[in-house]
């Protein structure tokens, strides 16, 4: 048996810049057959390194005998967020200001 864990679901809050991760870990038998799959959810905040909430959720996922994300998974996600990075600066500095107030 191993285990597998991709990027199921990339979900975009325009209002907030945030972006929702819905990742699926799977146990896989030896002959290919999904015996479990169960979600995973993590949220990156406007203002917060991509990068590094891969890895806490990595860490979050070997404590628990999973495989961490595909690196292609991480890729497709970087891919996503790359034309974002104005939009969620923006929108970071914005929740910034307001919580200044």
């Amino acid at each position: 048996m191993q285990t597998r864990t991709i990027i199921d679901r990339i979900e975009i809050e325009p209002q907030t810049g945030n972006v929702g991760v819905r990742i699926r870990k799977q146990i896989v038998a030896d002959d290919g057959i999904i015996l479990s799959s169960d979600y995973h959810r993590m949220m990156i905040d406007a203002g917060s390194d991509p990068a590094a909430q891969i890895a806490a959720v990595n860490a979050h996922l070997a404590a628990m005998g999973f495989a961490p994300v595909e690196p292609e998974d991480v890729s497709l996600l970087s891919s996503a967020l790359a034309p974002l990075a104005g939009h969620r600066a923006a929108k970071a500095e914005e929740a910034r200001e307001k919580a200044a107030r």
